[in-house]
């Protein structure tokens, strides 16, 4: 879906780990480095975790939407090929 390694997912959540101040009460640091991305997603949602599960389903809805159309017109494509044959 986003393209990256479990490892990479892992890191990321380091990433944003070092912003969540619940951590830091448990001593838990996080990662020391991040991208200025982590801190807008982790500033815009961190009081509303409505607005983050719902965008969390929106995106997941284009993607699987995305996902159906793709293999819509590979059946459609293969069956265009399997006729002029």
């Amino acid at each position: 879906m986003i393209d990256r390694s479990p490892s990479a997912l892992n890191m990321k959540i380091g990433n944003i780990g070092r912003l969540d101040p619940e951590l830091k009460k448990k001593n838990i640091s996080g990662l020391m480095h991040g991208a200025k991305m982590e801190e807008f997603i982790w500033k815009e949602f961190n009081k509303d975790k409505e607005s983050l599960v719902y965008e969390a389903e929106r995106i997941i809805e284009k993607f699987q939407i995305s996902q159906l159309k793709t293999s819509i017109f590979s059946q459609k494509k293969k069956t265009i090929q399997v006729k002029i044959k």
